[in-house]
């Protein structure tokens, strides 16, 4: 992906969309604030037509951008390109920030649109970014400038799914808030591996780079963070939108450039 150094500046209102493993999320930027966000199972004609009638004024220019692991065709595209801009997250697009990874075409475009908004946020810092979806990944981006790579693993729903599909006799277990060591039944046992192990396993990457790492601020996003957040023993941010603010950081970025 190629990488022009400039200014940000976002004026006016962007559609980011982001389709994922699970859900959809759509959000409506005004400059560099979020003013509506939406989870959903699908997008369709129906849910784009409703946010754009209720919260787009009519003649508006509103740019948008694509992320989707779910395929590069959609009956809905159409409405956006009536409304100005249509980019999508691919190799090609340009970014604010240095991308060293041996291979950039395999990165998800989550995974750099986290990097991408916490870089912004924290732009003199060295930062690490959990993102607790469907897997749990981190992200290292040095001194707000140059993305080193990560971690990808298994993600909390994932974990509870492997153990009941992949052995005999362990249940399907669904998330419920703990409080206990140690788990005094097979159900318990399950909950306490998997919610205070990935807790551990967070704590311990984060205890890693801080010791290779100064200036180093934490945050953590995605759509388990609140399972997380208070559980964990070191500092970190928690800031649940950073997928749909990168996005909509790398339209104000390619929407000027030649």
């Amino acid at each position: 992906m190629q990488v022009i150094f400039a200014p940000l500046s976002i004026k006016g209102m962007n559609i980011t969309i982001d389709i994922g493993n699970s859900r959809a999320k759509i959000g409506l930027f005004d400059g560099l604030k979020l003013v509506h966000f939406q989870n959903c199972d699908t997008i369709n004609t129906a849910i784009l037509s409703k946010v754009i009638a209720e919260r787009i004024p009519s003649g508006q220019k509103v740019n948008t951008i694509i992320s989707s692991v779910a395929g590069t065709q959609f009956d809905w595209e159409p409405l956006l390109h009536n409304l100005g801009k249509v980019f999508w997250m691919r190799p090609g697009i340009r970014l604010p920030i240095l991308i060293d990874y041996k291979t950039p075409e395999t990165l998800g475009s989550d995974r750099i649109a986290v990097a991408i908004a916490a870089a912004h946020r924290y732009q003199t810092k060295n930062i690490l970014v959990f993102q607790a979806g469907s897997c749990l990944t981190h992200e290292f981006i040095r001194e707000g400038k140059i993305y080193e790579g990560g971690g990808i693993s298994p993600g909390l729903n994932m974990r509870f799914k492997a153990l009941h599909t992949f052995t005999g006799r362990l249940p399907l277990i669904n998330y419920k808030e703990i409080d206990f060591l140690p788990g005094k039944t097979t159900e318990e046992s399950i909950l306490n591996g998997v919610i205070n192990g990935m807790a551990a396993e967070i704590d311990g990457t984060i205890d890693r780079y801080r010791k290779n790492w100064d200036n180093l601020v934490v945050v953590i996003t995605g759509g388990d963070l609140m399972n997380f957040d208070k559980r964990l023993k070191n500092s970190i941010f928690a800031l649940p939108n950073l997928v749909l603010e990168g996005l909509n950081i790398i339209i104000g970025f390619n929407e000027n450039l030649p």
